[in-house]
C-alpha cells in the first residue's frame, strides 16, 4: 500500500493497516513531521479511533480534554482588559454533558505536531511501515499488471518507481507485496 502524506490521516491509515499486517510505504515531501502547532481540536471520534489503534493514552497525555479549556477569552492586550468570554469549541457545561452521554472519549485539544510523533512511532513499531521523509509522489501509471507510482527523493533528485499489484476483485487480499525499483 502506498500512502501519500504523513499527516494525521496518512499516519493513522498506516498504523491501522500495520496492525492488520498490511505493509505500506508512507511518503512525505517534508524532511520530518510537523514541528509547529496546526489543527488541534478533535471531535469525539478521533479519541475513539486512537483507542482502537492503541495510542489514545499517549495522545491524551500530550493533549488536553476540552473541558479543561472551557472559554475563549478576548483581551485588548496580554495584560487585559478582558473584552469578552465565550465557551470554547463546545466545552460549555451543556455540551460536556452531551459529550459524556455519547461516548467515554472526550474531544481533545491536541496539536498536530504532538499527535504525529505518537502515530509515527506506533506505525513504525508494527514493523510493516516504511516512512520516507523527503520523498515526493510525482505520478501514477496503470497497466494490466499493476500500478506504478513514480517518486522523487527530493535531496538527490533521484526518481524511483513503486509497483503495486491490484487487489483481486473478489475481496481476497493480494498475494504480492509492493516492489521498489530505482530509475
Amino acid at each position: 500500500m502506498l500512502i501519500v502524506g504523513a499527516g494525521p490521516a496518512g499516519l493513522t491509515t498506516a498504523l491501522a493497516l500495520g496492525l492488520m499486517g498490511v505493509r505500506s510505504i508512507v511518503l512525505t515531501l517534508h524532511l520530518g513531521l510537523a514541528h509547529t502547532p496546526r489543527a488541534h481540536i478533535t471531535d469525539q471520534r478521533t479519541p475513539e479511533i486512537l483507542a482502537d489503534l492503541g495510542v489514545e493514552e499517549e495522545a491524551r497525555a500530550r493533549g488536553r480534554v476540552l473541558e479543561e479549556m472551557p472559554y475563549n477569552v478576548f483581551l485588548m492586550s496580554m495584560e487585559g482588559p478582558e473584552i469578552a468570554r465565550t465557551t470554547a469549541w463546545g466545552a460549555g457545561l451543556k455540551d460536556q454533558t452531551r459529550y459524556r452521554r455519547a461516548s467515554r472519549h472526550l474531544p481533545l485539544n491536541l496539536f498536530r505536531h504532538e499527535l504525529e510523533p505518537v502515530l509515527a512511532r506506533a506505525a513504525l513499531a508494527t514493523g510493516t511501515v516504511d516512512l520516507r521523509y523527503g520523498h515526493e509522489f510525482l505520478r501514477l501509471a496503470q497497466d494490466d499488471g499493476g500500478v506504478d507510482a513514480t517518486i522523487v527523493e527530493r535531496r538527490s533528485g533521484a526518481e524511483y518507481t513503486v509497483r503495486g499489484i491490484p487487489a483481486p476483485q473478489d475481496g481476497r487480499a493480494a498475494g504480492k507485496a509492493l516492489a521498489t525499483t530505482a530509475h
